[in-house]
């Protein structure tokens, strides 16, 4: 079972994330502050990281950039959480390399397709490989397609 760790000060916004995730099938914990994140980082070891840009005392980019000075979490993927989805955030996040950034509140499609997109095997490569996309808004871009249909699945004559 994959990780999350999800750090947002508003706690009805984190349970209702936490919530989504769990039902998806992820094991989760929910923290309010970077320095919270910290000591999780290292005793959960999460999958992935969703941060609130704007953590209180110490920001949520600042906590992604000593992320990735550390030897546990320089891997772990970041989506960003924030109520401001603007051209000054999506430079941080792609300054960072940032999975993506969510606009809050967002439903329960828009940020499971994010968490899959971050955490999917294509994007652990091109991490490795120091390739990135630009940050965008995932709800916006590459919609997952449904599978072709199967061979067995006729269509059926009308009466």
């Amino acid at each position: 079972m994959q990780k999350i760790l999800i750090v947002e000060s508003v706690h009805p916004l984190a349970r209702s994330i936490e919530r989504r995730l769990r039902q998806a099938g992820f094991d989760t914990r929910a923290v309010d502050t970077a320095g919270e994140a910290s000591a999780m980082v290292f005793h959960m070891r999460p999958d992935l990281v969703i941060l609130d840009i704007d953590t209180p005392r110490y920001s949520g980019v600042d906590f992604h950039e000593y992320l990735h000075t550390t030897q546990r979490g320089q891997d772990i993927p970041v989506l960003y959480l924030t109520r401001y989805d603007n051209w000054i955030n999506r430079e941080e996040a792609n300054r960072l390399k940032a999975a993506g950034l969510l606009a809050k509140p967002c439903d329960k499609a828009t940020l499971l397709t994010a968490v899959f997109r971050a955490l999917g095997p294509k994007k652990q490569a091109a991490r490795a490989n120091g390739r990135r996309r630009p940050v965008g808004n995932p709800a916006s871009d590459e919609r997952p397609t449904s599978p072709a249909p199967s061979q067995d699945a006729r269509p059926t004559r009308a009466s």
